[in-house]
């Protein structure tokens, strides 16, 4: 997860929010996050090339690689797990 945080934080310094999914779509909650936002500016991730239908995508396939690595994708602060945790898991059927 640091690593997410590293990349977000040095490629948009220069947005307080960042929108994906729905919410681009959907004026009232654009303009309402805008509003809280303010005075900094809020966009989607199309301002860092990322189309924002694409994030939940990115993010599982970011999810599914560290799983098949065997390796931990949550610190556990994020779920309040007690530690570093893989998540996901992969099953064959013989």
């Amino acid at each position: 997860m640091h690593r997410i945080r590293f990349t977000i934080a040095k490629f948009a310094r220069h947005f307080s929010r960042l929108m994906a999914g729905l919410a681009p779509y959907a004026a009232a909650t654009s303009a309402a996050l805008a509003r809280l936002a303010s005075p900094n500016r809020v966009a989607t991730t199309a301002a860092l090339g990322l189309d924002p239908d694409y994030v939940e995508a990115i993010a599982f396939a970011w999810f599914d690689r560290r799983t098949l690595a065997g390796l931990p994708s949550s610190a556990g602060s994020e779920t309040g797990a007690e530690g570093a945790r893989i998540l996901g898991g992969v099953y064959r059927h013989a």
